[in-house]
């Protein structure tokens, strides 16, 4: 959630960079932010509270710099709160992404001996317990990061300056995303490859239990108990471009825009024109996945339910049991493993703190984790056995929509893939083949439904004076009225809920009137006349009642007396993904009217590093 960037260079003009950095963040969800410089000898600093905005920074430029944007843990949102913070003598800054659990103990242990506290955080304990470490102890201060890394519990990304040193810095990673920029005569750092960007596409993925001591002109990798660690260089497959508007009033709206491209790069280079599908990333397992009985995919929020689709699809092409569990429920349950299990984590970020401490659980048990990850060198990336990148590009708005997707897609293919693994060469592949040519024609489909804009505009004037709104779905369809649910409640603040459409007499038709209306994915299936009686129950009652639906399901459908919309026809087991646009695009338009910051929704990060 909080977001960090550094520089350590030789030019005397990196405090307005660093807050440039910080800019580039903030689409993490924050609530205050600072800046510190190492100057002639002595750290400076500022902080402040509220948005960053157009702000300019008033510190002095000096060669080494870095800064922080919050988003509150422990403590009010006070300047006191505000990274960085130093210990009593002034000598050490530090920034902070992620909780340390045992703050209580160090804390009052610190007290007993003689610090000072200025502010309610945790991360403050840090930088003193660096002062208190000096007093017996006099190596370098990546030696020393090391000491006070191996007294913390939680999860943390840490950056640290020493006034005495200055040109260099250190950094420490447990659990919380770092990154390194490598550039000639300078260095950078940042909680996000994205900031990154502007300056160099060269990066390195700092790993769990690792420390990099950072000067100008080196980056040395050791692990927290002082040994020397290689560093692998990864080249960032993004470019600057995609992480500006390009003319758009919201990334979000950008973002919902490209679906058709981030599709195609998702698939790109992996289906062939016969609907086989090709996955790198998962040949070193696929004589595991031959014989898996079992998959249990993994995940949180939109991901999550994107990994429901991918379950069900799972299961209508293969005979392997799929289920999707919620991670931040999953850890701390007691579930049993079948015979023959995967665990599979489904997430944009790859830096979900519910997430990896899943995939340290399923480890824990002996079962395999792979990853459907969507940016390079993660966490989850680094985790996992083997995995499928997304390849979906950079996602700057809070709300996910190109990467649920995107998601669909790469699950659709993983099914059809597992599908042809299982059969080794014989029985065909007709019925994965058949959905993988479909996929193919997906961001054809997905440009189309982009042009129903003015009506989904129009929806949305109709639906924004409700008191409640009710999304229903069947099958497939169900997750995605749990992720229409959600985009609602994340960019308008609405109140929504998400069920399946055959348990509208179970409860639900009771609490609906002409202010709470229903939401209803009928597309033409196998269960397209069940959809239209429960359409018709909804009509009866007087409840205003919208339908989404294709084509084809919009002539079934055409007598009834209801707003329908109508996305183009495709596989039936991909419609989630054209009718997700018009979720996303319905979500953008009453957030518009709303006057919702729509990029950045009150209370919410794009990467919940914490748990």
């Amino acid at each position: 959630m909080c977001g960090i960037f550094g520089y350590i260079g030789k030019d005397k003009k990196q405090a307005s960079l660093v807050l440039e950095g910080l800019k580039s963040l903030e689409y993490r969800g924050y609530d205050s932010w600072g800046i510190v410089v190492n100057h002639n000898g002595k750290l400076k600093r500022e902080r402040h509270t509220g948005k960053i905005g157009q702000s300019r920074t008033i510190l002095p430029e000096s060669d080494t710099a870095m800064g922080h944007t919050r988003w509150a843990t422990h403590g009010g949102v006070t300047e006191a709160n505000a990274h960085p913070h130093f210990d009593c003598s002034g000598r050490f800054a530090v920034v902070h992404n992620g909780i340390i659990e045992n703050e209580k103990e160090l804390r009052k242990l610190l007290i007993k001996k003689g610090h000072k506290f200025t502010s309610q955080t945790d991360t403050e304990i840090i930088a003193h317990l660096l002062e208190e470490e000096t007093k017996k102890y006099h190596g370098n201060l990546s030696q020393l990061v090391s000491l006070i890394a191996a007294k913390l519990d939680g999860a943390f990304a840490l950056g640290v300056m020493d006034r005495d040193r200055p040109s260099e810095a250190v950094l420490a990673r447990f659990g919380g995303p770092l990154v390194i920029g490598l550039t000639e005569g300078y260095k950078l750092f940042a909680s996000d490859p994205s900031a990154l960007l502007p300056f160099t596409r060269q990066v390195i993925y700092l790993k769990d239990r690792e420390i990099a001591w950072i000067t100008p002109d080196n980056v040395e990798i050791m692990s927290f108990d002082n040994q020397k660690k290689r560093s692998s260089v990864t080249t960032l497959d993004w470019n600057v471009e995609k992480i500006k508007k390009d003319g758009y009033a919201h990334y979000m709206l950008k973002e919902i825009m490209e679906q058709p491209e981030s599709l195609m790069n998702t698939m790109r280079g992996r289906i062939d024109i016969k609907g086989k599908v090709k996955l790198g990333g998962l040949e070193a397992v696929k004589d595991l996945l031959r014989d898996v009985e079992f998959i249990r995919f993994m995940g949180c929020g939109t991901a999550g339910y994107a990994g429901m689709v991918g379950a069900i699809i799972l299961q209508e092409l293969t005979p392997v049991v799929s289920h999707m569990e919620v991670s931040s429920e999953f850890n701390y349950s007691q579930l049993n493993w079948p015979k023959n299990s995967v665990a599979w984590f489904v997430t944009q970020s790859g830096e979900t703190a519910d997430v990896l401490i899943s995939i340290d659980k399923v480890k824990s048990e002996r079962i395999i984790p792979l990853g459907l990850v969507n940016v390079v060198g993660s966490s989850v990336a680094q985790r996992t056995t083997a995995g499928v990148y997304l390849h979906a590009g950079p996602e700057i708005a809070v709300a996910s929509t190109k990467a649920f997707t995107s998601q669909i897609a790469a699950l659709a293919m993983i099914s059809c893939w597992l599908r042809q693994n299982r059969s080794n060469g014989r029985n065909g592949y007709s019925k994965s083949a058949d959905l993988g040519m479909s996929l193919l024609k997906l961001p054809l489909a997905v440009a189309k439904t982009l042009k129903l804009r003015p009506q989904v505009k129009k929806l949305a004037k109709l639906l924004s004076g409700a008191s409640q709104i009710l999304f229903f779905g069947r099958g497939v369809y169900y997750p995605l009225a749990l992720e229409a649910a959600l985009k609602l409640r994340e960019v308008a603040y609405f109140n929504t809920i998400g069920l399946p459409l055959g348990e509208l007499k179970h409860g639900p038709i009771s609490a609906m009137d002409k202010n709470r209306p229903a939401v209803v994915f009928a597309p033409f299936d196998k269960t397209i006349d069940k959809s239209r009686s429960n359409i018709q129950e909804l009509l009866a009652r007087d409840i205003p009642t919208f339908v989404i639906t294709d084509k084809a399901g919009g002539k079934k459908l055409s007598d009834l007396s209801c707003e329908i919309i109508e996305v183009p026809v495709v596989h039936e087991l991909l419609g989630p993904v054209t009718m997700a646009v018009v979720v996303q695009l319905l979500a953008y338009e009453m957030g518009l009217l709303l006057n919702r910051p729509i990029d950045k929704p009150r209370n919410l990060a794009k990467s919940v590093t914490v748990e």
